[in-house]
């Protein structure tokens, strides 16, 4: 489960980095570890009870 978390936030990351004019992010971009990454996530509350009490289960979360 963390891969595919991890999976998800580097895709966040890099549809949410694009700008006019400066480079696109690559992957080595994301996964450097010299550069501690800050990826901004809203969750609502409902949600995150939904998380916390099915953290062992695979729980998918609609964005909407």
């Amino acid at each position: 489960m963390a891969y595919r978390l991890a999976y998800w936030f580097g895709v966040a990351l890099l549809l949410s980095a694009g700008s006019a004019g400066a480079a696109s992010p690559t992957q080595d971009d994301f996964f450097n570890d010299s550069v501690l990454q800050e990826i901004p996530l809203a969750v609502s509350a409902g949600d995150w009870q939904t998380l916390k009490d099915n953290f062992g289960e695979d729980t998918y979360i609609r964005r909407t």
